[in-house]
């Protein structure tokens, strides 16, 4: 009796412990998606610290999030974007990526379905895959760049539903069928990629800019920027840029984008 009284408190304690350590998944909190969309909008308005005050309780309950880490990398990201040839803030910017990564997978250790740690490696590889491509870093760029496909992909057959990989899937169709159509070299070798499509990839940016959460304001603009410098077509380019200005006006980014497309 003894022997089964201590087995059942040590599963108790196990429970308990278990509980501890598992993480909430903050993309199944309908709270938590308003507050992503006020917070988004704040660190694309360059309003950063105005955007950890949305996420101050989330903070405090979750503080271990690897989705905080990636946060911090925004400040820096902005800086890049707005003067591509100053690269005096590139090695903070993937420092704090890798580490956003390295949380991630910390996160997925203990539940390799956590929704959160998927978005967040995703993206965490994704920006330096396209920082390091930035930078002609094209081996840098390719290995992110393929770790972020291989967790979409995670996320997509996991998760068939969640909007904010239409993002990703969107970005892939699209430019590997422009790749594909514009480059002779690569069109001949087009049958070893898998396959993209223009149309398609647009329309899942359109569900994306649309539905998602943490993705919403990429879509948005990637879409003024495909439809200006890549389709030729200024006039639907304007629609979604004038969205960007109106909506962060602080943003040097989307206002040049805006001022080639006027």
């Amino acid at each position: 009796m003894k022997i089964a009284a201590l087995l059942v408190t040590w599963l108790l304690a196990l429970g308990q412990l278990i509980s501890i350590q598992a993480q909430a998944v903050l993309l199944e909190s309908e709270e938590f998606k308003q507050d992503a969309f006020l917070a988004i909008d704040h660190v694309y308005n360059l309003e950063y610290e105005a955007s950890l005050l949305v996420f101050e309780r989330w903070i405090e309950e979750e503080p271990n999030h690897a989705l905080w880490k990636l946060w911090e990398g925004f400040p820096y990201w902005w800086q890049i974007l707005s003067n591509l040839p100053d690269t005096s803030h590139d090695d903070e910017f993937i420092r704090i990526m890798e580490e956003a990564d390295r949380k991630a997978d910390r996160m997925l250790h203990r539940n390799r379905r956590h929704k959160d740690a998927l978005v967040v490696k995703t993206l965490a590889n994704g920006y330096l895959s396209r920082l390091y491509a930035n930078r002609g870093r094209w081996y840098l760029s390719f290995t992110h760049g393929r770790t972020a496909l291989n967790v979409l992909n995670v996320l997509e057959r996991t998760y068939p539903d969640l909007p904010d990989t239409q993002f990703g899937t969107g970005l892939y169709l699209y430019f590997t069928a422009y790749v594909a159509d514009t480059n002779p070299i690569v069109r001949t070798v087009s049958f070893m990629l898998p396959a993209g499509d223009r149309a398609q990839g647009l329309e899942l940016l359109e569900q994306a800019a649309e539905n998602s959460t943490l993705t919403r304001p990429e879509a948005v603009y990637f879409l003024g920027h495909i439809l200006l410098n890549y389709e030729n077509k200024p006039d639907k380019a304007r629609g979604y840029l004038l969205e960007l200005v109106e909506r962060y006006p602080q943003n040097r980014v989307f206002w040049r984008l805006w001022n080639r497309a006027r």
